[in-house]
């Protein structure tokens, strides 16, 4: 039990120590950063509430435990055996329970359980009067997903104090889903402000809490941005910025004297101490009494005040696939009837997907229409279908109704003539259909609108393929994701009919075998998704990822050879990438060519000088050649092009390991279970190089910790058995 006097030294020292009691898959700064705001809440607001979503063992409940002035404490989680993550696969939770986190809980402060109110199910799914007593401290670390973060914020939202942080954890991860919702805020005029504390940890301060940049944590460095993830916590918003350059330019000699009055400012108030006093000062003045309102992202929102002011729309540009007929009638309609378009723009390439990728890098409009040049747009068609994308983040692809179509986007048109007929046809249409959107599983390629910011996460379009059907890929890709393509029932435009191409045709069924494949895998059936991935590249040869797929899946069946012989093919066609490269090396390598392996990964390395993958592969390789100090330096390399992956930390710990040197393996190990928390086999070697190296007690707490996880681990068992052998041995001896 921690003294009240030891735990108010502690918290105001920053002890991350606090969190030592039980297992919590946050880094140093991440609990310097939580420590941090805890400190200023329990200061402000005296006693407080704490609200977590995503509790897994208890470990970042610990220092609310033991916080005198921590009131009550919600804990809630769904407990799932595992759970989807924005980076595309599923973490495993075993024997995930919230009686075995009470237990952890237990351990670290029995007095003190009567605080704590579990609740095992979505925050979705919780009737926000369980909550009886409104947080002022809210913290999530639950569903990894951008779609999971947005929904437990809307949860916080509704029952949190008027004035109340809520807190991010794995920003790295969740950053577009964090995004959104400082988007919905701003666009609403909800009062808050919101910083980037420190590690992965993000806060928004609700209200009138106003937040800084704590002054004992320190700021992640921008070189440790992971690009992949898309860390866009540093990112200025570029319409924004723009307009604000103009004015600048534009106002050159208030701008000057601005600037110099603000740098005298700075200089005489702005102080760390200045601004930490301040924080405190209006933290202090929070103390009222809780105010419940309601607040969706898809929903305009109200609190009791003046209504929240009208948003200004979003950005949309309209490009047209100009197939070398006539774009007159098409141009005209998209003239008359598409006002709130942001630009209206000609496609010019032989293929769309590359011509579409061409435009991505410039692109500053939140969405993206594609027209083909035979399709008549509706009064009012953009902003029907836009609205709908404002209303629903969920929503990654929008279409309408057609009267050349499969599914539900089918509509039966009732018109003869597209110019007036049309158009009262479409009017009517709308009045009369339900405005419900419907799922779909694939799209006509003749009228589509898709959110900017997807575009931009899966790099664009597939520039492989050579035909529309790249649409149907970017469905498929969406919707391995989790993210929804949905057809809007009331909004109606116009296309003739079209033959189908023998390449189109192809590519449809590539795509098709491979998402049949994808079914068969996730059912356990390997040799029915093989056949369907090499119907996949038969009918589509340079489809990489089917390919990639397909390769894994043989390598998992120990048929590395049948793998690389995909590769070689591949590179034959394209050998100038340095990605089909290092996949041909790994296949080789996996089927025991380990000189022609070397070679790819070399040429990888050669062909790209930045491609940390090819560097991490090629030091395995001499790592398991005996080559360790050439393997750490390509380790090493490895590391500084690719800082946050895991594989690459966790391998040069294994060759330190070998090495002999024990401080740095274990080190490394370390960072890594702070990237892989739940990764037992790691915590298991953890133990043997502490025991190994003179640390008998932080082997054996290892070892605790993995079992308390999984009491049936078995190399923990055989370890701790190693142990116990050891130990009765000495006893014997002495």
């Amino acid at each position: 039990m921690v003294s009240v006097a030891d735990f108010e030294a502690r918290l105001e020292g920053l002890d991350v120590s606090l969190f030592d009691a039980i297992l919590s898959g946050t880094s140093e700064q991440d609990r310097l950063a939580l420590l941090e705001l805890q400190r200023a809440v329990r200061e402000a607001f005296g006693a407080y509430v704490y609200l977590e979503i995503g509790s897994h063992l208890g470990g970042s409940i610990q220092p609310h435990l033991i916080d005198p002035r921590c009131s009550k404490i919600y804990s809630i989680d769904k407990r799932p055996a595992e759970q989807p993550d924005e980076r595309g696969i599923s973490f495993p939770y075993p024997n995930n329970s919230t009686q075995k986190m009470l237990k952890l809980l237990e351990n670290v402060s029995a007095e003190d359980m009567h605080k704590i109110v579990t609740i095992d199910a979505d925050a979705s799914e919780i009737d926000p009067a369980q909550i009886d007593v409104a947080p002022q401290f809210c913290f999530i670390d639950g569903e990894h997903t951008n779609r999971a973060v947005i929904s437990d914020f809307e949860f916080c939202y509704k029952i949190c104090a008027p004035n109340a942080l809520i807190v991010f954890h794995d920003v790295n991860i969740v950053g577009e889903g964090v995004k959104a919702i400082l988007r919905t805020l701003q666009e609403k005029g909800i009062k808050h402000s919101a910083v980037h504390v420190g590690g992965v940890v993000f806060a928004i301060g609700l209200g009138d809490v106003e937040l800084s940049h704590p002054s004992q944590v320190d700021a992640m460095p921008t070189d440790q941005v992971d690009t992949e993830q898309g860390n866009w916590v540093l990112e200025p918003d570029p319409i924004s910025l723009a307009a604000q350059m103009r004015h600048v330019f534009d106002n050159v000699a208030q701008a000057r004297e601005k600037g110099r009055q603000g740098s005298v400012y700075v200089k005489d108030h702005l102080t760390w101490g200045h601004a930490a006093e301040k924080v405190q000062n209006r933290l202090y003045a929070l103390r009222e009494k809780p105010i419940r309102r309601e607040m969706t992202l898809d929903n305009q929102v109200s609190l009791g005040g003046k209504p929240a002011p009208v948003a200004e729309k979003v950005k949309t540009a309209v490009f047209v696939w100009s197939r070398g007929s006539s774009l007159d009638r098409c141009q005209e309609a998209i003239k008359r009837f598409t006002l709130s378009a942001f630009r209206v723009q000609v496609l010019e390439g032989e293929f769309w997907a590359q011509a579409l990728n061409v435009q991505l890098g410039d692109l500053q409009e939140d969405y993206v229409a594609v027209v083909r040049d035979d399709v008549v747009v509706t009064e009012n068609w953009l902003s029907g279908l836009t609205d709908y994308l404002d209303a629903q983040s969920d929503v990654a692809v929008i279409v309408p109704r057609l009267p050349v179509a499969d599914g539900p986007q089918f509509a039966k048109s009732k018109y003869k003539s597209v110019k007036r007929e049309l158009q009262r046809f479409a009017k009517r249409f709308h009045t009369q259909e339900k405005h419900e959107l419907v799922d779909v599983t694939d799209v006509e390629p003749v009228c589509v609108v898709v959110r900017t910011d997807v575009l931009r996460l899966f790099g664009g379009f597939d520039a492989g393929f050579q035909t529309p059907s790249f649409w149907a890929d970017f469905v498929r890709r969406c919707q391995q994701t989790h993210r929804r393509v949905v057809c809007a029932p009331d909004v109606f435009v116009h296309c003739d009919v079209t033959d189908v191409t023998q390449a189109e045709s192809d590519e449809l069924r590539a795509v098709k075998s491979l998402i049949a494949g994808d079914a068969c895998r996730a059912e356990g059936d390997a040799e029915g998704a093989l056949s369907c991935y090499k119907e996949a590249l038969d009918a589509k040869p340079d489809y990489l990822e089917a390919a990639l797929i397909y390769s894994a899946v043989l390598l998992e069946k120990n048929r590395p050879t049948e793998a690389a012989d995909i590769f070689e093919d591949l590179v034959a066609k394209h050998p100038e990438s340095s990605r089909l490269r290092n996949y041909l090396g790994r296949c080789l390598f996996m089927a025991g060519k380990r000189a022609e392996s070397q070679v790819a990964f070399e040429k990888a390395i050669e062909l790209d000088a930045n491609f940390g993958e090819a560097y991490s592969n090629l030091a395995v390789l001499l790592w398991e050649d005996g080559a360790l100090d050439n393997a750490l330096d390509m380790m090493n390399r490895a590391a500084e092009l690719s800082p946050q992956s895991p594989d690459v930390i966790y391998n040069i710990g294994m060759i330190y390991a070998q090495l002999g040197q024990g401080k740095m393996a274990m080190e490394m190990l370390q960072h890594y279970l702070t990237l892989s928390p739940n990764d037992l086999h790691a915590k298991t070697y953890l133990a043997v190089l502490a025991l190994e190296n003179g640390k008998e007690q932080e082997g054996v707490t290892q070892l605790e910790e993995v079992l308390s996880v999984d009491p049936e681990h078995p190399e923990a068992l055989r370890v701790l058995g190693d142990l116990q052998a050891a130990v009765d041995e000495a006893d014997t001896d002495g």
